[in-house]
C-alpha cells in the first residue's frame, strides 16, 4: 500500500504547470537568437522572418538521452502541423555536443526549428532542473506558462492553452 501510494506521488509530481507574467528576459531573447543563428541544426527547418513574433512559441529544452524528451518531440511535430505559421516550436538541444541531438533532428523532418544550447546557456537562464522544460511565449515575447516533464495529459492541456493562446483568448488562469 505505501509502495503504490509513493508511486502514485510520484507521478503526480513528476511534471508540473505554472501560469507567468513574466516576459523572456533580453538576455534570454539574446541567446536564443544567438543560438538560433549560429547553432541551428542543418536539418532544422529554416529560421522565419518571425522568429520568436509567431502568435505563440513553444521553446522546448531536451537532451538526447531524455526518453520523455523523444516522446514529446512526436507530438510537438503534430501541433506545429496543425498551427502552422501561428506557432513556432523551437526544441533548444541541451546535450554538452551538438552531434547527441542530430538524430533526433534527422527524424523530425524539418517540421520544427532545432537549436543546440552551446554552454547551457538558455538552461541557465531558466533554470531548468528537469527535462523537457517547455516555456509558452506569446507574441510579445511574454513568459504565459512554463512545464515540466511530460505526461500525455498534461500534453494535451498545453495544447489547449497554445490554441486559446493563437485564437488570442485570455489565457491568464
Amino acid at each position: 500500500m505505501k509502495y503504490t501510494l509513493m508511486i502514485a506521488l510520484g507521478f503526480l509530481f513528476s511534471w508540473s504547470a505554472s501560469a507567468g507574467v513574466n516576459e523572456l528576459t533580453s538576455e534570454q531573447q539574446k541567446v536564443l537568437k544567438e543560438a538560433a543563428t549560429k547553432n541551428l541544426y542543418s536539418n532544422s527547418a529554416p529560421l522565419p522572418a518571425n522568429f520568436l513574433k509567431a502568435k505563440a512559441q513553444v521553446i522546448v529544452l531536451w537532451a538526447s538521452w531524455c526518453e520523455y524528451c523523444e516522446a514529446e518531440m512526436k507530438e510537438l511535430r503534430q501541433l506545429q502541423k496543425a498551427y502552422g505559421k501561428d506557432l513556432q516550436v523551437i526544441a533548444v538541444n541541451v546535450d554538452t555536443k551538438k552531434e547527441l541531438g542530430q538524430p533526433t533532428v534527422d527524424s523530425a523532418n524539418k517540421e520544427i526549428i532545432f537549436v543546440f544550447d552551446d554552454g547551457m546557456k538558455l538552461k541557465k537562464s531558466f533554470d531548468a532542473q528537469k527535462l523537457p522544460w517547455q516555456i509558452v511565449v506569446d507574441s510579445d515575447g511574454m513568459i504565459k506558462r512554463t512545464y515540466t516533464g511530460y505526461m500525455k495529459e498534461r500534453f494535451n492541456y498545453m495544447a489547449m492553452k497554445i490554441a486559446r493562446l493563437i485564437r488570442g483568448e485570455n489565457d491568464d488562469n
